[in-house]
């Protein structure tokens, strides 16, 4: 092992990005660090994308296309190929920066009581336009659980190896929450810090996944939250602040509902949210939600809301 600069594995999800790809390959191959092998898992793409990645192929650890699951098996597929001390996962439409792994690694490196670091990130359009920061912070783990909040971005992260041994890999009945529920999974057992400075690019357009699967989250958010207060490894301080979490995790849920004009399910999201911890109601997010529900739409069932939690509060 090379002390000074381990290996690094990068895991390349793809499917369909050809537009995008090779941008995504460049940015991991020119890194200023200089041990970095890339893993491709392509999906079996029929777009052009194939020609790319066999144009870089001499400089790839390893690459395969074949049908699969969707991306989070090829992740799943791909981690089982690392050979790095290191690893990191940028999907096909994202990109890092110069120094991104450089970076992430001399952390890692001077500080083994480290197993997880991440930075900000940067959101663009198709083209490639900013659309807003994405910042970190250096918050404890039990608040971002507590405020049903994840600042981590994973194309702005690394790990070592060693942790997919405690927590294991990535879990398909997640879908697009799959990260988050994973970095749920690194707070109970490892360290994780922040380290400011932009990682990566997160590309948001019609048509990825992200966009075609945002009311997943409404379902996945609350589901994994259960999971992870029923998980062996939960701590007792987590526990303290379960029914908080969950109603925060209902909450998250209602606002996706909202911003989709589905008031009455967010009506019912907001009400879970409430008799699961019912301090929440006295909360300036649960009063902004319940103005939102109201002004989207003057339903029956929002107007008794309101009326019942005001009956409550005197």
């Amino acid at each position: 092992m090379n002390e000074k600069y381990p290996l690094v594995s990068i895991v390349m999800p793809s499917f369909n990005t050809a537009n995008f790809i090779e941008e995504a390959i460049l940015s991991v191959l020119n890194q200023d660090y200089p041990n970095v092998e890339l893993i491709i898992i392509d999906g079996g793409s029929t777009d052009g994308s194939i020609e790319i990645i066999k144009k870089h192929s001499s400089r790839l650890g390893y690459w395969i296309s074949e049908s699969d699951k969707g991306a989070v098996d090829a992740i799943n597929k791909g981690l089982a190929k690392c050979n790095g001390e290191y690893i990191g996962i940028l999907l096909s439409d994202d990109c890092y920066y110069l120094d991104s792994i450089s970076r992430n690694v001399r952390l890692l490196n001077s500080k083994p009581e480290i197993d997880f670091v991440f930075g900000d990130t940067e959101q663009v359009d198709k083209q490639g336009n900013r659309l807003f920061l994405r910042m970190g912070n250096n918050l404890p783990f039990q608040q971002w659980v507590r405020t049903c909040t994840m600042p981590i971005a994973i194309h702005a992260s690394v790990w070592r190896r060693s942790l997919l041994g405690r927590i294991g890999t990535f879990r398909i009945s997640m879908g697009v929450a799959t990260d988050w529920d994973f970095f749920l999974r690194v707070g109970l057992t490892s360290k994780i810090e922040y380290l400011p400075g932009l990682g990566g690019k997160f590309r948001y357009y019609s048509g990825t996944q992200s966009e075609k699967k945002q009311l997943d989250w409404v379902t996945l958010v609350p589901q994994m939250y259960k999971d992870l207060f029923t998980h062996p490894l939960i701590t007792k301080e987590l526990l303290k602040i379960k029914n908080e979490s969950m109603s925060c995790a209902n909450m998250y849920s209602a606002e996706l509902l909202i911003e989709a004009s589905l008031f009455k399910s967010a009506f019912k999201k907001l009400m879970l949210a409430f008799w699961t911890y019912p301090k929440v109601c006295i909360s300036s997010r649960f009063i902004k939600l319940t103005i939102k529900l109201l002004l989207g739409k003057q339903s029956k069932h929002a107007s008794n809301f309101v009326k019942n939690i005001l009956d409550i509060r005197r």
